[in-house]
Formats: C-alpha cells, sequence, structure tokens
C-alpha cells in the first residue's frame, strides 16, 4: 500500500507543478503579447494535452507551452492584418 500512497504523491506533485507553470505561464504570455487571454489559454491547454501524452510531461510541457503561444500570437497577428479595413494585404493572403 505504501507504494501506490507514494505514487499517488508523486502524481498530484506533477499535476501541481504543470498547473503552477501553465498559471505562470498564461500570465508572462499575457504581460509581454498583451494579447487576447482566451487565444493564449487555449494554447497553454493544448501544448499541456500534448505534453501528457509523452512519458515525460514535466521536461516538455514548458517547450511546447512557448512553441503554441508564439504561433497564436503569429496567427493573431497576420488575422490583424486580413481584417484591418482597407487592407492591402487582404487579397494577397
Amino acid at each position: 500500500m505504501k507504494v501506490a500512497q507514494k505514487l499517488t504523491s508523486a502524481c498530484q506533485r506533477l499535476v501541481a507543478q504543470i498547473a503552477w507553470t501553465k498559471i505562470n505561464l498564461v500570465s508572462e504570455f499575457k504581460k509581454n503579447f498583451g494579447g487576447n487571454e482566451r487565444l493564449i489559454q487555449l494554447a497553454v491547454n493544448e501544448a499541456e494535452a500534448l505534453a501528457w501524452e509523452t512519458d515525460y510531461p514535466h521536461l516538455v510541457f514548458h517547450a511546447l507551452a512557448v512553441e503554441k503561444v508564439n504561433g497564436a500570437a503569429l496567427w493573431q497577428q497576420r488575422q490583424r492584418l486580413i481584417l484591418r479595413p482597407n487592407a492591402v494585404y487582404a487579397l494577397a493572403a
């Protein structure tokens, strides 16, 4: 029974660590990008889901989150260019 308790405790610490990292990343990205908080949260959630599919989610989560948020920021920037009134670039997209 002690092994199961230790394993449960380790899993709980891992989940708490990733949750804490998510909160900090969303806060950091929101401050740096000044962008859509919902979009940032979705990108971080996607990164978390992908991280949990690996054997070492705590090692890959941060890198995946940074990659996903950067991609979301680029997408948002392109959308602003395309949706801008009288955008010359709208036709080129």
